[in-house]
C-alpha cells in the first residue's frame, strides 16, 4: 500500500481483507479492539498516518512491551500476544497490501521477476508428473533459496555463482542428515531447471556439493505392537479431533496408506458394500489402488463423520477442524504429535515419522506368509525393486521371515 496511508483507511482494508480470507469471528474480535486502541493513541497524538513506529510507540506506551531490562510485563502473556498478532497483521497489510488465507503463514510475496520463474519452475514440475507433495517441497526449497538470493541483493538468477550456493548451503547446517540430503536434491533439481530451460547460461547444479551419511547403522524401522497401542490408546476419541487422528491412524498402521493419500481421501473412495473396500489414485504414483477395509479401520471412520467432523461442502473425508474446514495438511506433522504425546521412547537412529509404519506393514505381511508379489500392489508400488529398499535395512527380520523352499501354504494375515 502507500507509505502515506491514514490509520483510518489502512485498518478499514485490513478488515475487508480478513473477511475475504475467512479469518475467524473470535480472532477478528480481538483484533479489532487492537485497532480501536490504536486509532485512539494515534489521534491524541495528532497521528493520522500509519507508519511502522506508531505501532511500535503504541505498544511500549499502552501495553509496557517490551517490559525494561529486569522489569516484569505488567500485563497477561495471552494479552500481549493478541496485540503484537494484531499489529503484525497490521504492518503487514501495510507493508504487502494483502494477507494471507485464514490459517496459513505470513509469506513475503516473491518479485515479479522470481514470481514469474515460481510459474514457470511448477508448470515444469507438473510436465514431468511429479508428485502434488514433491512440488510442494520443490517450491519451498525453491522460495528458501530464492529468500536467500534476495537478501544477498541477487535479483536475476545469471548472478548465481558457486560461492553463493556455498553460504546458501552453510545455512542448512544443524538440521538432520537425511533433512540435508532432501534439502541438496531439492536445489539441484532447481537449478538444473533453470539451465534446462535456458534461463542461466551455465549449469550450476554442479556446484551442490553430495551429502553422504557416511557409516551409520540404523536400527529396524518396524513398529511393535505394544508401540502402536500406546500411540492409539493416547489418542482421546471423545475430541473430534481425537476422532480424527485415530481413524486416520489406523489407516497407516492397518493399511499403511501414505499420509498424501490420508489426507486427500475422498468420501465417495470409501466403498460400504460388502466387502467394505478403499479406492483412490494415489497421490505420488498416479495410479489406482483397491484395499480392503478392516471393521476396526470402518468402525473408526463412521465414528468420526457421524459424531467429529464438522458440517463442510469439503468431500475430503478428514477435514480441519478450524474454519474453513478444508483440506487436512499432510497428516505426518499430525502423527508425529501423537507419537510424542504417547511417551513413545526415541532413539537418534530410528525413525518414527508415519513413512515408517509402511516398513511395518510390509514386514508384517512378510512374516504371515504374504509373498512379495501381492505385497507390492497391496502398498500400491510400481515394482518390486522399493519394497526390497523397505526390508532390507531390517536384517534381523528378514531372519525371522526367510522363505521356506517348500511350498506356501494359504495363510490368513492379520494386518
Amino acid at each position: 500500500m502507500e507509505n502515506n496511508v491514514k490509520i483510518f483507511d489502512l485498518i478499514n482494508a485490513t478488515k475487508t481483507e480478513c473477511a475475504a480470507k475467512e479469518y475467524t469471528t473470535r480472532g477478528k474480535s480481538e483484533m479489532y479492539a487492537t485497532f480501536r486502541q490504536l486509532i485512539r493513541y494515534a489521534f491524541e497524538r495528532g497521528e493520522m498516518h500509519y507508519s511502522p513506529d506508531i505501532s511500535t510507540n503504541f505498544l511500549k506506551d499502552e501495553w509496557g512491551y517490551p517490559a525494561a531490562k529486569g522489569e516484569k510485563q505488567k500485563w497477561r502473556e495471552s494479552t500481549i500476544k493478541h496485540k503484537l498478532s494484531a499489529i503484525r497483521i497490521l504492518d503487514w497489510m501495510y507493508k504487502y497490501g494483502t494477507l494471507p488465507q485464514c490459517g496459513t503463514p505470513f509469506v513475503a510475496p516473491l518479485s515479479a521477476y522470481f514470481s514469474n520463474i515460481a510459474k514457470i519452475y511448477t508448470e515444469w514440475q507438473i510436465k514431468k508428473n511429479y508428485a502434488a507433495n514433491t512440488i510442494n517441497s520443490q517450491n519451498r526449497e525453491f522460495r528458501s533459496f530464492v529468500e536467500f538470493l534476495t537478501a544477498n541483493d541477487i535479483a536475476d538468477v545469471n548472478a548465481i555463482n558457486g560461492s553463493h550456493i556455498s553460504d546458501y548451503v552453510v545455512t542448512l547446517r544443524g538440521h538432520a542428515p537425511a533433512t540435508m540430503k532432501g534439502a541438496l536434491g531439492r536445489l539441484r533439481i532447481f537449478l538444473k531447471f533453470l539451465y534446462l530451460q535456458d534461463l542461466t547460461d551455465r549449469n550450476m547444479s554442479d556446484f551442490v556439493p553430495s551429502f553422504h551419511y557416511g557409516n551409520v547403522t540404523r536400527e529396524s524401522h518396524i513398529w511393535t505392537k505394544e508401540e502402536l497401542a500406546q500411540v492409539l490408546s493416547a489418542i482421546d476419541r471423545n475430541s473430534a479431533i481425537g476422532k480424527r487422528d485415530y481413524a486416520a491412524c489406523l489407516l497407516a498402521i492397518k493399511l499403511g496408506v501414505r499420509s498424501a493419500d490420508i489426507s486427500r481421501l475422498k468420501l465417495d473412495n470409501i466403498k460400504w458394500d460388502i466387502p467394505s473396500h478403499l479406492e483412490f489414485v494415489q497421490s505420488k504414483t498416479k495410479k489406482a489402488l483397491t484395499l480392503p477395509l478392516p471393521e476396526e479401520v470402518g468402525l473408526a471412520i463412521i465414528d468420526y463423520l457421524k459424531y467429529g467432523r464438522p458440517k463442510t461442502e469439503c468431500q475430503n473425508v478428514f477435514v480441519r477442524h478450524i474454519p474453513p474446514y478444508d483440506e487436512l495438511p499432510n497428516f505426518s506433522g499430525v502423527f508425529c504429535k501423537r507419537v510424542s504425546a504417547a511417551g513413545i521412547p526415541k532413539k537418534i537412529n530410528r525413525k518414527y515419522g508415519l513413512h515408517s509404519l509402511r516398513h511395518t506393514v510390509a514386514t508384517r505381511m512378510l512374516e504371515g506368509g504374504v509373498e512379495f508379489d501381492k505385497i507390492v500392489p497391496f502398498l500400491g508400488h510400481v515394482n518390486e525393486s522399493t519394497l526390497h529398499v523397505y526390508l532390507n535395512s531390517d536384517t534381523e527380520h528378514l531372519r525371522q521371515c526367510a522363505l521356506s523352499f517348500e511350498p506356501a501354504q494359504e495363510t490368513e494375515v492379520a494386518i
